[in-house]
């Protein structure tokens, strides 16, 4: 017992001597440190629909942005397209989305429900303003809504420049994440 309280007291020792003989120039500093992972959209199986990529996307989780940055500031040129559409979930095919089985068309609705941006790996809705959600071709707000029809069902989307300004600098990592409620308006 006496081992292991001399053990402490001199760790206990060794540790505020490195603390003072560190702070002897420096002042303490603060890291932040952030793993981040996109746990993708699901769709129940049991709801007889599900959502997924239409045309080329296949993935709703790696779109990309293109900035240029002139003596003007850092501005969104581009971003790629990301498309989607809802079809009748076939039973048949188990309880992943099976292209050749589950083809029929339903249409939908859509409210835009969330849009946040990340800078730097720190989300916030501070940044939306600079950013809009181009929803084939139109601009929406937050709880904006679409609706589509069955024979014109695919979606497409755009992450667009917004009416307010960005603050963003040379080698700033900007994510920028749409969430959108989807639901069948067909059986």
């Amino acid at each position: 017992m006496k081992k292991e309280l001399l053990a402490v007291a001199l760790l206990s020792t060794l540790g505020m001597a490195a603390t003072q003989a560190m702070a002897k120039g420096y002042t303490p500093g603060h890291a932040s440190f952030q793993w981040a992972g996109t746990v993708p959209a699901q769709t129940d199986p049991g709801d007889n629909y599900l959502i997924v990529g239409a045309g080329s996307t296949t993935d709703f989780n790696n779109g990309q942005l293109v900035f240029e940055n002139t003596n003007k500031g850092v501005q969104l040129t581009n971003s790629s397209t990301m498309s989607f559409k809802v079809v009748k979930h076939d039973s048949k095919s188990g309880d992943e989305y099976d292209p050749t089985k589950d083809i029929e068309p339903l249409g939908y609705s859509a409210t835009l429900t969330d849009l946040e941006v990340g800078i730097n790996g720190f989300m916030s809705q501070d940044g939306a303003e600079a950013f809009a959600v181009s929803v084939d071709g139109v601009n929406k707000n937050v709880n904006d809504s679409i609706s589509k029809t069955s024979d014109s069902n695919t979606t497409n989307l755009k992450i667009v420049k917004g009416q307010g300004t960005n603050t963003l600098q040379a080698a700033d990592n900007v994510v920028v994440q749409a969430v959108l409620a989807i639901a069948p308006t067909e059986a």
